[in-house]
């Protein structure tokens, strides 16, 4: 069997599949039918089979129980209770200590990795065997599309619940002593970071918030990196240097066993130097990159010691199937994505193309190399992040090559630090001005147009077939090029009298002629499949109403591409532009808001378009008119807002009763108020918007009082298919009147959950059911999701 590794690796996955898919454990007797036939037909020895079918049966087993724990730890809900497991890795964060525990048990049931939370120091040690209890709370779950989802994000490194400890002790004090001290070491080295760059001097250029950044690279510790440095990075499509990679094993690695060679042999420095990187793997935090990296560099020196030819296909494939069978959730993780895609452009796409254009250079073939892995990882960008760092291919080929020279600054500064600061920090010097130089170039890059792109969330179908464009002309490019070279193995042919036919300059002149054909079909390729990243489903109007806890968001894409936004803040969630809005509104596939309409100047309808305004383009949202309501009292928010958006450049418009814009064969007509309203109440002249497409009509009353809807009542229409219900459901909105003549097919309360003010009012949800319309509510579905087109509507919640 050639490459065994990635055969099991595949039925490994099978069998995880059928046991997420949750198929009867009967589907095996197809297999194992199948498995008969191809072995009467090969005449395969049966063992092969055997071992296949054991992989598939384990991957079945381990996902199947590690699901049952994941059920058990997600069912306890947010309960007062008690559980008990074993230290494994200790975190200090900005509120405190974060301890993981290991083979957790609560209720004396098997539940997993937890978290345990500790407001200051434990006196724990790793290994360490804990009795404790507290609140088990479960992580929160993304409430619209694109937003963060921490329950998904925590399953997929192992950890199904958390706990907030209110009492411990510890039942078994045994330890794991050189686990526990490299634990130390970790601390020591971060610690060592800070206290390096710690300065309030002329040099705080140089050293200033780089301790974050050099703690990242080389322990994989980001607490104290800078928000706006990992912004900047991961805008421009250079985060990946923060994650502990095989650059740093082999750099480690490598000069290590160079130096052993030189004095040992190859067993004795194979031995020496997988023992320091595993030390080294360990002390950084085992992440999901360093064990892929650590697995490839240990089988690579084994490889060596056997005289076996290293087979990156192989090497990949058993990383991968370890960190499958350690965890089957980890599939799921950016950071597993990630690293596999660009190991498997590295180790085949990369030789592939580079064998096809048929490029001698090396600085070519890093060009080709930096453009390879933007194309085969764009999807997976796209599809955790909604935005692509369109110039990143260029910035890596600055930024890889020095980064080596980051990390051996990063150990020399560390390693004398321990000696004298002044040493430590003039090793540290290098590294520093490389990393100013990241800066530079990230900044600058930022500048040019186009530097970042949002392309939303494709679908799963869209980056398969993606993906199947790329490998399938790969592969015909490739039977092409080997066709065309068995033709020319004979540089000269000669006839019976010995004259040449073909000479040798005539062939090498259609080798460059075939080589430029193939290089440009690579080239058109390439750019054609890009355009799967930006696919589009067919045009029609979207409505989606964000969960943005206690306040209005509702985003809205006309039929012809225009985007607006209504309303935009919160009362309750914290920083809800960046959090919720922006990410929901890019996963759509929009980086630009055309108009964003405020209703009232009321926070908890204004803090994410303030938040936004106040923001960087690159990571925020582009708005390019906002439209205020027209009416004679302004106050200190609504003047603030006026401010902010003119400080921007961005044209203000007012709208009054009358008012229209035409998009497509969306038209949106302005009910209230008229440009002579006076009140010095915000919810009185809030902004009422009534929406008609085709069949389809939508009602929004921003927060509206019983009063306004009786005056409005007879400057509306009659049966709308969704009403947006004024004042998040308030008991003083919604007059009954009003209701009738609206009489909505579908009413959308946009509310916070557990909210104070008591929203929605008992007499609002009594009166829409009376009028049986359809009541969904933004804290019980989260985002409401509305496409209607061709006269049908689909409506899809985030929570069902």
């Amino acid at each position: 069997m050639k490459r065994p590794i990635f055969v099991l690796l595949l039925v490994f996955v099978l069998g995880e599949v059928i046991a997420v898919l949750k198929l009867n454990i009967a589907v095996f007797i197809p297999v194992i039918l199948i498995m008969v036939i191809i072995k009467i037909i090969t005449k395969k020895h049966v063992g092969v089979f055997v071992v296949i079918f054991l992989f598939i049966s384990l991957g079945f087993l381990n996902t199947n129980n590690k699901m049952l724990q994941r059920d058990v730890a997600w069912k306890l809900g947010n309960i007062e209770g008690e559980g008990q497991g074993s230290v494994d890795k200790i975190l200090k964060t900005q509120y405190g200590y974060n301890v993981y525990l290991k083979n957790a048990l609560i209720n004396n049931r098997e539940c997993g990795n937890i978290i345990a939370y500790f407001q200051s120091e434990p006196d724990l040690k790793i290994g360490n065997k804990i009795y404790l209890k507290g609140k088990f709370q479960q992580f929160e779950v993304a409430r619209n599309k694109g937003n963060f989802d921490s329950k998904k994000y925590y399953l997929s490194i192992g950890i199904t619940t958390k706990i907030a400890v209110k009492e411990y002790y510890v039942s078994d004090d045994n330890y794991d002593f050189l686990r526990d001290k490299l634990c130390t070491l970790r601390e020591y080295v971060v610690g060592m970071f800070s206290k390096l760059c710690d300065t309030n001097g002329k040099d705080k250029w140089l050293y200033g918030n780089k301790a974050g950044i050099f703690s990242a690279i080389l322990m994989g510790d980001k607490t104290e990196l800078d928000q706006e440095i990992k912004d900047l990075y991961s805008l421009s499509g250079i985060a990946h240097i923060l994650a502990i990679s095989g650059l740093h094993i082999s750099l480690i690695g490598m000069f290590l066993y160079s130096l052993l060679r030189k004095r040992f042999s190859f067993a004795t420095s194979s031995a020496l130097t997988i023992a320091v990187v595993t030390l080294f793997a360990i002390t950084s935090g085992m992440g999901i990159a360093t064990i892929r990296a650590f697995v490839m560099f240990v089988l690579k020196l084994i490889g060596e010691i056997l005289g076996r030819k290293y087979d990156y296909i192989t090497a990949i494939s058993l990383s991968a199937l370890i960190l499958l069978a350690d965890n089957p959730f980890i599939i799921i993780n950016s950071g597993f994505q990630m690293s596999f895609c660009a190991m498997i452009t590295i180790t085949i796409i990369w030789p592939k193309v580079v064998y096809l254009i048929n490029i001698k250079s090396k600085i070519a073939n890093s060009i080709v190399l930096s453009l390879c892995i933007g194309i085969f990882m764009n999807p997976v960008i796209a599809y955790n992040y909604f935005q692509l760092p369109t110039y990143s291919f260029m910035l890596n080929i600055i930024v890889v090559p020095l980064l080596g020279i980051v990390v051996i600054s990063a150990i020399a500064g560390s390693g004398m630090g321990f000696l004298s600061i002044l040493m430590g920090k003039t090793a540290l010097t290098p590294g520093c001005l490389i990393l100013e130089v990241y800066t530079f170039l990230c900044e600058n890059v930022l500048k040019i147009p186009g530097a970042v792109i949002v392309v939303g969330k494709p679908t799963i179908k869209i980056i398969v077939l993606y993906y199947m464009v790329i490998v399938f002309f790969l592969f015909c490019f490739t039977l092409v090029r080997k066709n065309y070279e068995k033709d020319c193995n004979i540089k000269e042919m000669i006839d019976e009298n010995g004259k040449k036919v073909i000479s040798s300059q005539i062939i090498l002149k259609k080798q460059r002629k075939f080589d430029f054909k193939i290089r440009l079909a690579v080239m058109g390729i390439s750019i054609l499949s890009g355009f799967f990243i930006y696919y589009t489903p067919s045009k029609g109007l979207d409505i989606q109403f964000m969960d943005v806890g206690q306040g209005d968001g509702i985003f809205i894409k006309a039929d012809d591409g225009t985007t607006i936004i209504i309303d935009g803040g919160s009362s309750d969630v914290k920083n809800v532009a960046k959090y919720r809005m922006i990410p929901c509104i890019k996963a759509s596939g929009t980086g630009v808001i055309d108009y964003a309409v405020i209703t009232h100047a009321d926070k908890d309808h204004i803090s994410g378009i303030e938040e936004i305004l106040n923001m960087n383009t690159e990571n925020g949202l582009t708005i390019r008119n906002l439209v205020m309501p027209h009416v004679s009292y302004e106050d200190e928010a609504y003047d603030e807002l006026l401010t902010a958006a003119k400080t921007k450049g961005i044209q203000v418009l007012y709208i009054k009763e009358g008012d229209t814009m035409k998009l497509g064969k969306v038209e949106i007509k302005c009910i209230h108020p008229d440009g002579k309203y006076i009140s010095d109440n915000r919810n009185d002249y809030s902004t009422v918007l009534s929406l008609k497409y085709e069949n389809f009509s939508a009602l929004f009353t921003g927060d509206i009082p019983a009063e306004i809807e009786k005056s409005i009542i007879n400057k509306i229409d009659n049966n709308y298919t969704i009403l947006k219900v004024a004042h998040h459901g308030s008991k003083y909105s919604s007059d009954m009147e009003f209701l009738k003549k609206v009489m909505p097919a579908y009413s959308v309360i946009s509310v916070g959950e557990d909210n104070s003010y008591g929203h929605p009012g008992t007499e609002t949800i009594n009166k829409l059911k009376s009028l049986n319309s359809k009541i969904l509510r933004t804290d019980l579905s989260g985002e409401i999701e509305i496409f209607s087109k061709e006269n049908n509507m689909e409506i899809d919640v985030m929570k069902n």
